[in-house]
């Protein structure tokens, strides 16, 4: 094997663990920020109506086991399930329960922005165009 071609697949091997591990420590920082907390609704619209009237009393509790816990006021109303995927800036929430505001967050969301303590996102589910807005509390 020439030695140049040799260096070169070695080279790549380690770039490509370096970039796993850049994206391992990525996820890591991510769940501690999204687990580190509740979040409240802040601003929720279905094809540019407003429908925040849906999350008026709740709050979510994401867990690093994958769960998240939706409180209505202080009541644990129900617990779902989560997945963040770093590499796609998005978020797969699922609830099953026929309520209708947790059902209207059950999909993969798509991250527009997002800072420690907010979250911009939007959902295509039935033709519907959702956006909401999160804020930690």
């Amino acid at each position: 094997m020439n030695r140049h071609l040799f260096l070169l697949l070695i080279a790549a091997s380690f770039l490509g663990g370096c970039k796993k591990f850049i994206e391992k420590k990525q996820e890591e920082a991510a769940l501690e920020i999204v687990t580190n907390g509740r979040w409240k609704v802040s601003t929720f619209t279905v094809d540019g109506a407003d429908s925040i009237s849906h999350f008026t009393n709740y709050s979510f509790q994401f867990r690093e086991n994958g769960t998240v816990e939706a409180y209505n006021g202080t009541l644990l109303e129900e617990t779902g399930t989560w997945v963040v995927n770093v590499s796609a800036r998005s978020i797969f929430s699922s609830f099953t329960r026929p309520i209708p505001a947790l059902r209207l967050l059950t999909g993969t969301w798509i991250i527009t922005t997002s800072t420690t303590t907010t979250v911009d996102a939007t959902l295509n589910a039935n033709g519907q165009e959702r956006k909401l807005h999160l804020d930690k509390i």
